[in-house]
């Protein structure tokens, strides 16, 4: 059961998101955004990591699973400035995966902190007119959410709970 992992397990299998090998990296990636859903305070201890280097790896794949993390940590405000820019700057991956993912990470992110929400809607609103049909779909369904709502998160995500996206 991957919620009863503790952190120095979770630390262990970080690092595969630095193996050369294509294939473990994806790998990693897919399980480490998974344990990220029910537990994403294992993530904090790496944002720097993640802002840093894993989001700007090669595949497109691991960048996407790497912009779902960033989603999941919605829950603690305190990272917000490491996870929104680097959310923003995703927005311009060459993936349509990638920019979706990062579209629904910054609508949580947008719907649970008010003080984001003007730069994260106006950073978005340029994508409903971009040229990929998906992307286009993705950047109006965030724009959506966030100008019809106050909020995206179920009430208790702020207090820690889990982290899903839109």
């Amino acid at each position: 059961d991957w919620t009863l992992l503790d952190s120095d397990r979770f630390d262990k299998l970080f690092l595969g998101l630095y193996a050369s090998d294509d294939v473990l990296r994806t790998g990693t990636a897919a399980v480490v955004e998974q344990i990220a859903r029910k537990r994403p305070g294992l993530l904090v201890v790496h944002i720097e990591e993640l802002v840093d280097t894993v989001c700007c790896d090669s595949l497109p794949v691991v960048r996407a699973h790497v912009a779902m993390m960033l989603g999941h940590l919605a829950p603690y405000e305190h990272v917000m400035p490491l996870v929104v820019p680097a959310l923003l700057e995703m927005l311009g991956d060459v993936s349509e995966s990638v920019q979706c993912q990062a579209l629904a990470s910054l609508a949580t992110i947008g719907g649970n902190y008010p003080n984001w929400r003007s730069q994260i809607v106006s950073s978005i609103a340029p994508l409903r007119f971009h040229t990929s049909t998906v992307v286009r779909s993705c950047a109006e369904q965030a724009v959506r959410l966030l100008s019809d709502s106050q909020s995206v998160a179920s009430p208790d995500r702020n207090a820690g709970g889990d982290s899903g996206s839109v």
